[in-house]
């Protein structure tokens, strides 16, 4: 009796540690995911402002001008997500953000990148029918050969 107890006891307590470690497994995950979607939004960021929209018109660049703001905003709630703004170093930084403020984070980060990929299609379109525009337009220079 003292034999099956003592193996129902190694059995237990291996079953506790190996779902301990996949609990532990499934926390660092979920930790590298915010850290890379921080650094996703932070490349975005960096990207829609190395390479902007060369657009005469203000609506165009108001909107990428927007998607930068929404693109910052989100960024800081992506470090308080990964636990960047923690008070104490021993903080439990872990729970991240309150599940409303993370479904704000996720509206404002694809409120972004609708905006940023407006400006950008209609900055290409608008390139295109002044492509198309001009070629409609040209003059012909008249030759001054005697007809």
């Amino acid at each position: 009796m003292t034999r099956n107890n003592e193996t129902e006891n190694l059995v237990t307590s291996d079953r506790l540690e190996r779902e301990r470690i996949r609990y532990q497994w499934m926390l660092d995950s979920i930790r590298r995911l915010r850290f890379f979607f921080c650094g996703l939004v932070f490349a975005m960021l960096s990207f829609s402002l190395q390479f902007q929209v060369e657009s005469p018109s203000k609506l165009i660049i108001g909107f990428e001008f927007g998607s930068w703001i929404l693109l910052a905003i989100t960024g800081f709630y992506a470090l308080k997500d990964c636990g960047g703004f923690a008070i104490k170093l021993t903080e439990d930084v872990f729970e991240g953000l309150k599940p409303k403020e993370r479904k704000r984070m996720w509206q404002v980060f694809f409120g972004a990148i609708v905006l940023l990929m407006f400006a950008k299609g209609l900055d290409a379109y608008m390139v295109k029918v002044d492509k198309t525009h001009n070629n409609q337009i040209q003059v012909t220079p008249k030759s001054s050969a005697p007809d």
